[in-house]
């Protein structure tokens, strides 16, 4: 068995993988403590030990922790580097180092799918758009405020507005108090700005002819309101480092 571990600003997500196929999933807050961590992956693992587990993380302070209460439940740690994923794609951009490890595992995760070229939407913390050719070629692409911290900027910087939370889709557009105005105005403003944002894409790259994907926490709000979102993989950042995991 593999195990794989995101480490993602807002939550950690693992998954065990046995011949291909996701058996177990935890996710956890980022913030959570090493005792709570060390006692979950108790009862995740179930006495088990994973023959190797995988992790990646876009929150440096937290990678040594994880790394060594992994290293407690599996054979051996393989941490995923930029210079890591320098080996299964190319990364065409200005500073191939700077790219957050996510947004390059989900590349190569849709590249394994045969879903390349592809626009990949990553519904987090920030929201990212990161564009693949179909060589499976890492080119860039743009990363944006998630909702939430959309929400949370409006609240500290007007006095009178409180923090509302968007997790679902505001009953009608126009608000007809402060609460249902700044969902509407979050939720509505937040698919414009993902549909601009695609078909820009798409205006950019007009030879490729892209799929587009969608993953991340907030994925499931939106995509139904996404036509061109054809496929939807909640479990893509794992898969695609399930696949370094079994390559060894």
């Amino acid at each position: 068995m593999i195990l794989v571990a995101d480490i993602g600003n807002t939550n950690i997500a693992l998954a065990l993988y046995d011949d291909g196929r996701i058996v177990r999933t935890l996710r956890l807050p980022t913030d959570v403590t090493v005792d709570e961590l060390t006692l979950e992956m108790v009862g995740f693992l179930r006495e088990s030990k994973a023959e190797c587990a995988v992790l990646a993380s876009v929150v440096p302070a937290r990678t040594p922790i994880l790394l060594r209460i992994l290293s407690d439940f599996s054979e051996s740690v393989k941490e995923v580097t930029n210079d890591v994923m320098a080996h299964y794609l190319g990364v065409k951009v200005d500073n191939p180092e700077e790219v957050g490890i996510d947004r390059l595992v989900n590349a190569l995760a849709v590249h394994e799918r045969g879903l390349s070229p592809a626009i990949v939407l990553d519904f987090g913390t920030a929201t990212t758009f990161d564009v693949v050719d179909g060589d499976g070629n890492y080119l860039g692409g743009m990363i944006a405020p998630g909702p939430n911290v959309s929400a949370r900027a409006l609240e500290l910087a007007a006095a009178k507005l409180p923090l509302v939370k968007l997790d679902h889709k505001p009953p009608k557009i126009i608000g007809t108090n402060t609460v249902g105005a700044m969902e509407s105005g979050l939720y509505y403003g937040y698919l414009g700005l993902v549909k601009e944002s695609i078909a820009r894409i798409r205006v950019a790259r007009p030879e490729l002819m892209f799929n587009v994907v969608a993953t991340g926490g907030l994925a499931n709000l939106f995509v139904h309101e996404l036509p061109d979102i054809i496929h939807a993989i909640p479990e893509l950042t794992l898969d695609g480092l399930y696949r370094i995991g079994r390559d060894g």
